[in-house]
């Protein structure tokens, strides 16, 4: 018997070990009487609207480990004291984030709680890195973004992939704690996600830690979306296709659809839908995907009565260039310290090579 248990520790250190990226942060602090400040035990702090919470200790410390990044609503209750609620905490990736109670001795139990919303630091005092979040709610306010490598290109210290300088194989890309290089030259993503999946991504431009062994110039760690305890549904499109278009060397301005002259036939649908599984809030889904289909300037109709099927049953007429993905998140909640994802993402495309020559056909 000793003699296997000799081989598999033997085995364990020879096999190499790759540490994954976090995807979880942390909520501490601590509770106190706000007349006395003496720490109050056995303080109940819950983030509303999930399964996370802890009891403060004798010291009225509190610890609720693996939080998904997002903002929370905080809440403690303590028997003989006004129960209070921090609103739009943020739960960063990989940082802790410290939010501390001073509640109010009332003889009276008071339903209603004190409210008080929180404000997001200027400067995060145990951060050592030159680091970016993007979180989805800024991500929605950005016009005209697709996928997640263009949010990365508008971060400061980013140029077209280029982390302050470096070359674009030396950056790290991780989605959900896994590695998605290019397993053929590194670097740059090989999955490119739509921004609907993304829940908040974290760029470190310079000075990470030795979490992140395979990165030299910079990286870059997604967290998606997972299903939420009620139904969701979201829908995107956008197109170019506003006015018939009209060949781009018409002079008039008064000629029909001389506005929409510089239209590449494009068009772009976003969906991601949501929600609890057979009614179980533990068990949760999470789809999502987009196309993006685009002809250009000039454009050679005569190839393009391919039709195409991007899912079963459903064929469209393929375009100049064509761009697919699909991402779906399946996740089971054992306990709050205890969940199990899975995932299947896919990214197709093709295009076809342009011809100068097309300049002299009709549009």
């Amino acid at each position: 018997m000793g003699r296997y248990i000799a081989i598999l520790a033997i085995t364990m250190l020879i096999l190499p070990v790759t540490l994954m990226a976090g995807v979880y942060g942390k909520v501490m602090g601590r509770v106190i009487d706000i007349v006395t400040g003496k720490p109050l035990e056995g303080a109940n702090v819950i983030l509303i609207g999930t399964n996370y919470g802890a009891a403060t200790d004798k010291d009225g410390y509190y610890h609720i480990l693996k939080v998904l990044p997002g903002y929370y609503d905080i809440k403690v209750t303590m028997m003989g004291y006004r129960p209070e609620v921090r609103k739009n905490i943020h739960v960063a990736i990989d940082l802790t984030t410290k939010v501390d109670f001073k509640l109010t001795p009332t003889p009276i139990e008071i339903e209603r709680p004190i409210v008080v919303v929180a404000k997001r630091p200027l400067v995060i005092p145990d951060m050592t890195s030159s680091t970016r979040y993007v979180t989805k709610e800024d991500i929605e306010s950005i016009p005209n973004i697709e996928t997640f490598t263009r949010v990365v290109e508008l971060q400061p210290g980013v140029v077209d992939g280029h982390f302050r300088g470096g070359r674009s194989e030396e950056a790290l890309y991780t989605m959900d704690g896994l590695p998605i290089r290019n397993p053929v030259y590194g670097g740059r993503a090989a999955f490119v996600l739509t921004v609907v999946s993304v829940k908040e991504m974290e760029v470190l431009t310079g000075g990470f830690s030795a979490e992140y062994g395979e990165a030299q110039s910079g990286v870059v760690n997604i967290v998606t979306r997972e299903g939420g305890t009620k139904p969701s549904i979201e829908l995107e499109y956008k197109t170019d296709r506003i006015l018939p278009r009209v060949h781009p060397e018409f002079p008039s301005p008064l000629a029909a659809g001389y506005t929409n002259k510089y239209s590449e036939n494009m068009d772009y649908l976003a969906f991601a839908v949501g929600g609890p599984m057979f009614g179980n809030k533990d068990l949760r889904y999470f789809v999502s995907g987009s196309g993006r289909l685009r002809d250009g300037s000039y454009v050679d109709k005569r190839k393009r009565e391919k039709r195409v099927e991007i899912l079963p049953g459903w064929k469209i007429y393929e375009r100049q260039y064509n761009h697919f993905n699909f991402n779906t998140k399946l996740t089971y909640e054992v306990s709050p310290n205890l969940k199990f994802n899975v995932g299947f993402r896919r990214a197709w495309g093709y295009w076809y090579w342009f011809d100068w020559t097309w300049v002299f056909l009709e549009v």
